[in-house]
């Protein structure tokens, strides 16, 4: 299933710019979907579409996200080492003893 959505919103969550400056590069013809010239705001882009930016290839990054719940010091530990190991790691938010954490 190819969840669509309009390509500034695309190009802000790849990083590429806001979506204020998105609309500001579409319009000056700088991106291409599928090979073709996109210079119309509003376009839609799905997951399988090829988006390029001045001849650079976009694709949206994958984030996983980890809910930790420290109810010990055992775990605590336990949790710390396995964050060193995977490292790329940020800590999100601290709510109510549960530590969220997201992928770089």
């Amino acid at each position: 299933m190819d969840n669509e959505m309009r390509l500034q919103k695309y190009l802000a969550m790849a990083n590429v710019a806001s979506r204020r400056a998105s609309e500001k590069i579409i319009t000056d013809g700088r991106v291409k979907v599928n090979g073709k010239t996109v210079t119309e705001l509003g376009t839609k882009v799905t997951d399988g579409d090829e988006v390029e930016v001045d001849g650079k290839k976009v694709q949206l990054e994958k984030k996983k996200y980890y809910i930790i719940d420290f109810d010990s010091v055992r775990h605590y530990v336990n949790c710390i080492l396995w964050l060193y190991r995977i490292r790329y790691l940020a800590p999100v938010s601290n709510y109510n003893r549960k530590w969220y954490f997201g992928s770089k």
